[in-house]
């Protein structure tokens, strides 16, 4: 179960950074969809950064599992769905805070949401 854990978890890990920290709950929706030049296209079509983040944060759990690392290797091991979970968290917002193409200020956000009167 461990394995299994430790794959998924960063995953939840840079979904709630993401979405919690880095957008502040605000996304442009047409921009999602947006085949090419839309706010969140990144390099490739990938987000480099929350690959990156996610590599980092399955590591530590390699390391520990293929290398029966002992007292604290259990540990990350039998706790690698959290443990991934808050690495990913903290590395993504680290490494997103720098990059501030993708947010959508509140003006803007009001002005995408507001609903008009018909």
């Amino acid at each position: 179960m461990a394995i299994y854990g430790s794959f998924p978890g960063p995953l939840a890990g840079l979904y709630l950074a993401d979405y919690y920290l880095i957008h502040r709950q605000r996304f442009n929706l047409h921009d999602l969809y947006v085949p090419s030049g839309g706010k969140y296209q990144f390099g490739g079509g990938v987000n480099w950064t929350a690959l990156l983040a996610y590599g980092l944060a399955v590591v530590p759990f390699l390391v520990c599992y293929l290398f029966n690392v002992p007292v604290l290797g259990k540990i990350i091991v039998d706790n690698s769905w959290i443990v991934g979970m808050v690495l990913s968290f903290v590395l993504y917002t680290a490494l997103m805070r720098s990059q501030s193409g993708s947010l959508v200020s509140f003006e803007e956000f009001q002005e995408l949401t507001e609903t008009r009167a018909s």
